[in-house]
């Protein structure tokens, strides 16, 4: 299966650097604090409406708000409408900013680096977002709303540039991804960030956890994104996962918190975390997949930053 099947659409991945003005303590996996700023700054600078609920307003259709955000919960790819597969739609977009020092404070005057990828039908509109992510750092972080500015940007995986309106313009440009094009025949797996992933109203415990379900989460995500691959090719891939087995599994569980303002509650988000190796050799079809997992985020929360997989891999000779 090509890779083109995966990702047709182009993409807007961004590399934004923030520096605090003074020090600022935020959770091990900060991608809530951030996703919420960001939420609130974005309605500010582009509704309006006098900042309306989404429902019903006669611009939903054409505004970048409700497409990122609508009544979609912040603890899951989506829950408007419907995919193909059965499952709610991914929201289009993702935020994640580098987890946070062991320390859980990052000292005024270091950057920190976040990351943002919009997807269709938001490509269009990133300046916007943009925006809204710089004016959400310029309002504060955290519980002492410590104040973050704009130090530097890039296209994702980019060195960092000034914050100019040339490095703005190429880091916002739209382009395809296109994975490796000699698939990896040994594969090594790394959990950065918590993987949530429910298997018949359960989340998955380090235990219970196989290949197939990270193939199956993958497809979700490309076919509720793109549209693809077909119904056929989806059966052939999960048929080839289900014979897959981890190398050497190193995983754990992370429980980490996040405050709900709509809910006004505190909830747990614990997912999986660790290593583990994979034997392609004999499913080289299924490192396009896997590699859209490390680029696209995975799971319950993958908007906010969580389901991040890093991949390394020994191509074929």
């Amino acid at each position: 299966m090509s890779g083109s099947l995966l990702l047709a659409a182009p993409v807007v991945r961004v590399d934004a650097w923030f520096t605090p003005a003074r020090d600022l303590a935020l959770q091990a996996y900060p991608g809530s604090a951030w996703r919420g700023a960001f939420g609130h700054a974005l309605k500010r600078a582009v509704c309006v409406m006098r900042q309306r609920p989404c429902a019903g307003c006669a611009l939903s259709g054409v505004c970048l708000f409700p497409h990122l955000f609508g009544t979609v919960s912040a603890t899951d790819e989506g829950q408007h409408g419907h995919s193909p597969l059965g499952h709610s739609p991914p929201v289009p977009f993702v935020l994640a900013p580098a987890p946070m020092p062991r320390s859980g404070v990052v000292p005024a005057g270091t950057p920190l680096r976040v990351r943002l990828m919009l997807l269709a039908p938001a490509t269009g509109q990133a300046i916007y977002a943009l925006r809204g992510l710089i004016d959400a750092a310029e309002q504060g972080l955290g519980p002492a709303r410590v104040p973050l500015a704009l130090s530097a940007i890039a296209p994702a995986g980019a060195p960092p540039q000034p914050p100019g309106d040339t490095a703005i313009a190429a880091a916002i440009t739209p382009h395809a991804l296109v994975p490796p094009p000699i698939p990896a025949r040994a594969m090594a797996l790394r959990l950065a960030t918590p993987l949530r992933l429910r298997l018949e109203g359960d989340l998955l415990t380090r235990r219970s956890f196989a290949p197939h379900h990270l193939v199956a989460a993958a497809l979700r995500r490309t076919t509720g994104l793109f549209g693809s691959p077909d119904a056929a090719t989806r059966r052939q891939l999960l048929d080839h996962a289900r014979a897959l087995a981890w190398t050497s599994p190193r995983f754990g569980w992370l429980e980490t918190v996040r405050r709900s303002t709509r809910q006004q509650a505190t909830m747990r988000l614990g997912g999986i975390v660790g290593t583990a190796e994979l034997d392609l050799s004999k499913a080289a079809a299924l490192w396009p997949v896997l590699w859209s997992a490390s680029v696209l985020h995975v799971g319950k929360g993958a908007s906010m930053g969580f389901g991040q997989i890093d991949l390394t891999g020994t191509e074929h000779p």
